[in-house]
C-alpha cells in the first residue's frame, strides 16, 4: 500500500489527529475511537475533556502546571469509549462514554486539593529579630488550628479584692488569670500567638507608662526555658484608663485540635 492510500486509510478510520498548538488538549499521537464511535461522539467527547480540565483548573489543581497530563485526558477518553474495554464496565459507567471520561476527571481533581493540603500540613512559624529577642516579629498559623480568643483582663478580683499595686505586679497579675483560661481549654501560654497590651501611664513613673515593669513581669511567662515559645506582641499607652489599673491585657492562642481518639480519652 503506498502513502496515499495509508492516508486515505487513516481519513477514514475516524482518528483523532494532533490538534492546533493554540488548542488547550494537545495530543501528538492519534487516538482511535473505533469504528462505532460516530464524529459528533468523538467531538463531544473533546469538548467535555475540555470542559472538565478548565473547571479544575479554575479550582487552583487540576492541569495546573501539569501539561503533561493532558494528553493521559485523550488516552482515558479513547480508552473509555474503545467498544473492547480490557476490563468489563460497571453497570454505573455502563453507556456514555464521555460520561465514564466525566467520572474519572473529577475523581482525579477532587482528590489533589486534599493530597496537596495533608503534604502541606505545618506547625506554627514564629520569626524573632534575635534568638533572645522578647517578642516574635510574626507569628503564622497553619488552616486547621483551633483559635481561642482571650478577652482583654485587667488585675484584682473585683472592688473589695486586694488592690494590687505596681505595673509589675498587676502585669503578673493578669498573664496568671490568662494561664488559667488557656488551662481550661487544654492550652498553654506557650500557645499565644498574638497579644495586645494596654498600659496606663503611672504617675509614679514621671507620668510614663512602666514598659520595663510590664516586661518584667511578661519574661516569666514568654522565653524561658520551660517555655520558650514568644507571642508577636503589641504594646499601647494610655492616658484615660481606670485610675489605679495600669495594665490590660488580651490575647489569641492556636493549637493543632486534639485527634478523636486522644479526645476520647
Amino acid at each position: 500500500m503506498d502513502g496515499l492510500e495509508v492516508a486515505a486509510s487513516q481519513r477514514s478510520a475516524l482518528r483523532l489527529g494532533p490538534m492546533s498548538d493554540n488548542h488547550p488538549l494537545q495530543t501528538s499521537a492519534p487516538c482511535d475511537l473505533g469504528p462505532g464511535i460516530r464524529r459528533d461522539e468523538r467531538l463531544r467527547a473533546v469538548r467535555l475533556t475540555l470542559r472538565v480540565g478548565q473547571a479544575a483548573r479554575g479550582a487552583g489543581y487540576f492541569l495546573h502546571n501539569c501539561i503533561s497530563f493532558r494528553p493521559a485526558l485523550t488516552a482515558l477518553a479513547c480508552r473509555h469509549a474503545s467498544p473492547t474495554p480490557t476490563v468489563p464496565a460497571s453497570p454505573k459507567h455502563s453507556g456514555d462514554p464521555t460520561m465514564k471520561l466525566l467520572s474519572a476527571a473529577l475523581a482525579g481533581a477532587l482528590a489533589l486539593p486534599l493530597m496537596a493540603a495533608s503534604a502541606h500540613a505545618q506547625d506554627i512559624t514564629r520569626v524573632y529579630a534575635s534568638p533572645d529577642a522578647a517578642i516574635a516579629s510574626l507569628t503564622r498559623v497553619p488552616a486547621g488550628y483551633d483559635l481561642v480568643f482571650l478577652s482583654g483582663a485587667t488585675p484584682g478580683s473585683g472592688p473589695n479584692g486586694p488592690k494590687i499595686v505596681g505595673t509589675e505586679a498587676q502585669t503578673m497579675d493578669v498573664l496568671g488569670k490568662l494561664q488559667k483560661l488557656l488551662a481550661d481549654q487544654g492550652m498553654t501560654m506557650g500557645d499565644v500567638v498574638v497579644m495586645r497590651v494596654f498600659l496606663q501611664v503611672d504617675p509614679d513613673k514621671g507620668g510614663h507608662a512602666d514598659r520595663a515593669g510590664m516586661n518584667a513581669a511578661f519574661k516569666k511567662f514568654f522565653g524561658t526555658a520551660d517555655q520558650p515559645n514568644r507571642p508577636a506582641r503589641t504594646t499601647v499607652a494610655v492616658t484615660d484608663g481606670n485610675g489605679s489599673n495600669f495594665v490590660e491585657i488580651d490575647a489569641i492562642a492556636a493549637k493543632k485540635p486534639m485527634k478523636a481518639a486522644a479526645k476520647k480519652k
